[in-house]
């Protein structure tokens, strides 16, 4: 089992992140603050763990992208690992999305106007009671 920044990590990862491994232990680790299963706080110099689940999807168009979720543990309450999940099937042609451009007043005084770009994949906005379609 490799170790980097005081966390054990499995070695499969490198498949995926190449020579990109280190730098990429490195930040996650310095981004976490507390262990995943019980939630206390990393001390200096504490044992720690790396789990990362790799979800591979694609698009509409075939092009296959991996997500990384990475998890820190206490070596204590979890070992190292690695979960690689597929996608059982691309996303499909039917789903569009749908993106409006519109100004929201600030304060109700209406003096101040805030631009906003709101993108989606549900077909249906909603802003109190009015409905953007």
């Amino acid at each position: 089992m490799p170790t980097t920044s005081n966390a054990a990590w499995d070695a499969r990862l490198e498949t995926f992140k190449g020579r990109d491994t280190a730098p990429y232990i490195e930040s996650v680790m310095a981004a976490a603050r507390r262990c995943a299963a019980c939630w206390l706080p990393f001390g200096p110099g504490a044992a720690l763990a790396l789990t990362v689940e790799i979800s591979e999807g694609c698009d509409t168009e075939g092009t296959v992208s991996l997500t990384f979720d990475p998890a820190v543990y206490h070596l204590q309450c979890q070992q190292p690992g690695l979960n690689v999940s597929q996608a059982t099937e691309c996303i499909g042609d039917d789903l569009t999305s749908v993106g409006a451009r519109l100004a929201l007043n600030w304060g109700g005084t209406g003096q101040t106007k805030i631009p906003v770009l709101a993108y989606t994949l549900v077909p249906s906005l909603v802003f109190g009671a009015r409905e953007v379609r």
